[in-house]
């Protein structure tokens, strides 16, 4: 991660020249660790309120290429990441921007996730290893019976409309459905990320200070819906593994 020293608005600015060239690139603090870093690059959760003024917290851009070996790829070692209400561990997951891709391609009419989503192969492997990780392992206290892979969402805590990192673990986390009975949950987020797309689509220059907040809290946007887009402007919502 970057160092928390340089002022936040010189990190933003830096970030949206960035996104705005489509020239992103793994920050030099940012190679893949044995371990995630700690959760600088997402900063404590904004008091500003969607659609109010606009803190500038900051995110990190992850790796560009291709998903590598999803069994050989490091993550956190296991039961040493802890969620809490609603929220990942932001030391495992602090959340990451996906250098590929500027807020004008996001945007843009007929864009889709498709495009940019992992293979079923990665990420049913992936989700495997951070439910280790995550200490869903054993009896699921939620509901009574083993952990399955069923129970969870391999989510991404910036999600791919909304600028995320499509393959790091660093933006990926094993997120209870409401099935289990967890609140919040990875149903209740779904809207949240399409309401953080438009707000988005609608303030360009923001675009790296909404995907920060989201990873940051997600749940600090689950009372506004967004501008509302025009017909067929807007990706169809796909489903995580």
């Amino acid at each position: 991660m970057h160092n928390t020293a340089v002022p936040h608005a010189v990190w933003a600015a830096l970030l949206l020249a960035c996104l705005a060239v489509g020239a992103c690139s793994r920050p030099q603090a940012s190679s893949a660790p044995p371990t995630p870093p700690p959760a600088a690059g997402a900063a404590a959760p904004a008091a500003a309120a969607p659609g109010g003024p606009i803190a500038v917290p900051t995110v990190a851009v992850g790796p560009d290429g291709a998903p590598p070996d999803p069994a050989t790829l490091p993550v956190p070692a296991a039961g040493s990441c802890h969620s809490s209400n609603g929220l990942p561990d932001h030391t495992c997951t602090p959340g990451l921007l996906n250098p590929r891709l500027t807020p004008a391609q996001l945007c843009a009419r007929g864009f889709s996730t498709t495009s940019i989503r992992p293979p079923a192969r990665y990420t049913d492997a992936l989700k495997a290893r951070l439910m280790v990780a995550y200490g869903q392992v054993g009896t699921n206290p939620l509901t009574g019976k083993p952990w399955a892979a069923a129970d969870v969402e391999l989510d991404h805590l910036v999600s791919l409309e909304d600028l995320g990192h499509p393959w790091s673990p660093l933006n990926l986390w094993p997120q209870p459905r409401r099935s289990t009975g967890a609140e919040p949950n990875a149903d209740e987020k779904d809207p949240v990320e399409t309401a953080v797309h438009r707000l988005i689509c609608a303030d360009q220059a923001h675009a790296a200070d909404y995907a920060a907040r989201l990873a940051a809290d997600w749940t600090q946007f689950r009372t506004s819906g967004g501008p509302t887009p025009e017909p067929g402007a807007e990706p169809p919502k796909e489903p995580e593994p």
